[in-house]
């Protein structure tokens, strides 16, 4: 009988125990999720906050744009907006960015309009300006084309077939796609082309050096050197000083076969390549953006966002 009682006694013993180890294998279940509910609250906490500088970073760049149009003008490398890089320290954090002129570079739909000056000519020398392969210029210029590339095969046989449809491009990115193009040659394509409604001028003021040789084929090298160090030295204030300046430093002949209607000192689109970071969250912006000469607002016209 007594052995009996002690065999109870054991197993109410045993049974306590592996209440105790399931309560405490619970709890520790119980507190391991709340520690990950807090953890996912603080990160998303974090990628909330880190947003509200981006967008106050958004909104810094749409004003500065705005009050750069009230003060000047024309556009030029030598303006505030244009700024390597321009950070500013928040509390935990910072957020930063640079702007740069689009009507400075040579824009490719013009080549899907079939624009009479600025047309596969001026682009097949821009791409050997930049060292670029002609037969990738050749390419581009088919996929822009009304139609589409005519040999659709390249694009068809890949691993993910795509079916190009031809005319203007909405994102310079659509141009990734084109056949033989790889990530560094669309990155030094980036720098000298862009996509934006076709009509429109190039900046004077801001267009690189291959991008002014490729659509001023007329001027001899030295007066494009002349013209960039006058640029740099004193920035063309308005369309009738570049044409004063033009008018001194070439012949008559040479005058007349400028369009000089295609040129101006003054600029409507501009991308915005921006940050925000709150401890350790960062988030990156891409803005395509517009600004109206009659408003004289800025307004995002294209938006992408990436970060961790």
């Amino acid at each position: 009988m007594k052995r009996g009682a002690q065999g109870e006694t054991g197993f109410a013993l045993i049974s306590a125990l592996l209440i105790v180890v399931a309560i405490t294998a619970i709890s520790v279940l119980l507190l391991e999720r709340a520690t990950r509910s807090r953890q996912r609250q603080s990160q998303v906490q974090a990628v909330l906050q880190t947003k509200a500088y981006l967008d106050g970073y958004e909104n810094f760049v749409l004003a500065a744009l705005d009050a750069d149009l009230k003060n000047s003008a024309s556009d030029h490398s030598a303006e505030a907006w244009a700024t390597p890089r321009h950070v500013v320290a928040i509390d935990q954090g910072q957020a930063g960015g640079s702007i740069r002129d689009l009507q400075g570079r040579f824009n490719l739909n013009w080549l899907a309009g079939g624009d009479a000056v600025f047309g596969p000519e001026s682009f097949s020398r821009l791409m050997a300006e930049a060292g670029l392969p002609a037969q990738l210029g050749k390419a581009i210029v088919q996929w822009l084309s009304e139609s589409g590339p005519a040999d659709r095969a390249p694009y068809r046989n890949r691993a993910r077939p795509i079916d190009p449809r031809g005319g203007t491009a909405g994102i310079l990115d659509e141009l990734r796609d084109v056949a033989g193009m790889d990530a560094a040659t669309f990155r030094r394509l980036q720098a000298i082309s862009t996509v934006i409604p076709a009509e429109g001028t190039i900046n004077i003021n801001t267009a690189p050096g291959a991008v002014l040789r490729a659509v001023l084929p007329e001027l001899a090298p030295g007066t494009i050197s002349a013209l960039m160090d006058e640029r740099t030295a004193r920035p063309f204030a308005s369309d009738a000083a570049f044409v004063d300046w033009i008018t001194r430093s070439v012949s008559e002949i040479t005058l007349a076969e400028i369009d000089l209607g295609r040129f101006s000192v003054s600029s409507n689109w501009f991308e915005a390549q921006i940050f925000a970071t709150f401890h350790q969250t960062q988030l990156r912006r891409r803005l395509i953006l517009y600004r109206s000469p009659e408003t004289g607002k800025t307004r995002v016209r294209f938006r992408l966002s990436s970060g961790h």
